[in-house]
């Protein structure tokens, strides 16, 4: 069987001492408050640096919406003028597509009359 290891005195700095410490601090930290006659006061400042950290944090997503609002009255002055120049050009696009679409359509249709002016010259007329 193994012998369990004594604690050393390190452990007495290291555990107790520091436990100690606090404890003393925080129950001197009590004491003084209730002691104290200006509680308001302390209560006051405890609570705005409670807050501090999540008005700072707040900041960003502020900061984010601010920023967003700003470029979208940039792109509503700058937009305009480029949607325009987008329209003219698809306008243009769309006039080329239609003439091209016309050019490839041609050759069938001239074909498919053809065909019909021929079925229309060789059919046989009905007998009276």
């Amino acid at each position: 069987m193994k012998e369990k290891n004594q604690p050393t005195s390190g452990a007495f700095w290291q555990i107790t001492f520091p436990l100690i410490l606090g404890s003393i601090l925080i129950a001197a930290v009590g004491i003084g408050a209730i002691i104290g006659n200006d509680i308001r006061q302390q209560a006051d400042t405890s609570a705005i640096v409670l807050l501090v950290p999540f008005i700072l944090l707040s900041l960003i997503p502020l900061s984010l919406l601010a920023i967003m609002a700003y470029g979208i009255i940039r792109l509503n002055n700058i937009l305009p003028k480029y949607t325009q120049q987008a329209q003219e050009l698809a306008s243009q696009v769309e006039g080329k597509i239609k003439i091209l679409a016309n050019k490839i359509a041609e050759p069938v249709f001239r074909i498919e009359s053809f065909w019909a002016s021929l079925h229309v010259l060789f059919r046989q007329r009905p007998q009276d």
